[in-house]
């Protein structure tokens, strides 16, 4: 116990002893330090100092490069990452733009090709004597049978039954068949069931236009006298037709003959015309709703016989006998 107790005071008092002594030493490391920072910062002026740095610089320089490339290798793959995206973005933007210019320029080719239809059929109207409806053909049928088209207008616009039917550009597309309340149903020239009597402008020539489907017309019927020539304009004559109540204005444009058949034995001639009207590809029509066709009488029907007239019988018929009652003369008066 002694011994311990001797132990603890002789640790005690060099514990005061040290800490008597660790001012002195903080003191002292810190003059120490500053003496040499102010020695460094002497030597670091002087030449050989200058030259130790630079040669440190220039061996030091070739890892600084390599470091900086990888930097800016590194730097310039994420900033061409972000380009990429971001042309991405542009391209998709460029895409949709080109898509949408595309479109209005398919949209403003259909005005314009509308525009041009309709800009037609103004001026086909400004020339007309007559009060037309247009319309556009909303469906057609072109079979083996027949020619015939639909409009989309009807009685809601004053159509009636055997209006002539004019292409954009007047002349003669067909007659109108069939009226309803939003609709119309049109027989072209170039349906066999079609019929016109058609007038030649130079040699004044008529005869029968027939629909031949998609073939030239056939102008038929025309008498062995008159003369037809190629390239002569055919219209409308404005006369009656077999069979047909109506009739159809006068100088109609039909078309243009492109081939004479003249047979001597033949009483009549014949020809083929080209239709002025492109009747496969009709778009847009006006419709005469003004012409009152005058009144006539009907024509007996071709192939038709006439009504027979009574025959005189072998015998004559007894006359019967005069009257030989007295007739009352001027002069006499009754009692």
């Amino acid at each position: 116990m002694a011994r311990a107790k001797g132990m603890s005071a002789r640790m005690g008092v060099v514990g005061g002893v040290e800490q008597k002594r660790s001012p002195r030493r903080r003191i002292v490391v810190f003059m120490l330090l500053i003496a040499a920072s102010v020695l460094m910062l002497a030597v670091s002026a002087s030449g050989p100092m200058k030259d130790v740095r630079q040669g440190v610089r220039f061996a030091v320089s070739p890892i600084q490069e390599v470091l900086a490339g990888g930097a800016r290798a590194v730097s310039s793959v994420f900033a061409a990452f972000t380009e990429v995206d971001q042309l991405r973005r542009e391209n998709r933007s460029l895409s949709s733009q080109l898509t949408t210019a595309q479109q209005q320029a398919q949209q403003l080719d259909v005005l314009r090709a509308e525009n041009a239809r309709l800009s037609e059929l103004l001026g086909t109207r400004r020339a007309l004597d007559f009060t037309t409806a247009p319309a556009f053909v909303v469906g057609r049928t072109p079979t083996t049978f027949e020619r015939t088209v639909t409009l989309d207008r009807g009685k809601d616009v004053g159509i009636e039954f055997g209006d002539a039917v004019l292409s954009p550009g007047g002349a003669l597309a067909g007659v109108v068949t069939e009226v309803f309340d939003g609709s119309a149903s049109v027989r072209l020239l170039s349906d066999p069931r079609s019929l016109a009597i058609g007038l030649a402008v130079k040699t004044r020539a008529t005869g029968e236009v027939k629909g031949n489907f998609s073939s030239p017309l056939l102008l038929d019927r025309v008498s062995g006298t008159d003369t037809l020539e190629l390239g002569d304009t055919v219209t409308t004559a404005g006369t009656q037709v077999r069979g047909v109540k109506s009739l159809l204005p006068r100088d109609l444009l039909i078309g243009t003959i492109v081939d004479v058949t003249s047979d001597p034995s033949q009483l009549s001639k014949s020809a083929l015309i080209q239709p002025a009207a492109d009747l496969d590809r009709l778009e847009a029509v006006l419709v005469v709703t003004d012409y009152d066709a005058p009144e006539l009488p009907d024509l007996v029907a071709e192939g038709e016989e006439p009504e027979p007239t009574p025959e005189a019988s072998e015998e004559p018929a007894a006359t019967p006998a005069p009257d030989k009652t007295p007739r009352p003369r001027k002069n006499d008066r009754s009692p």
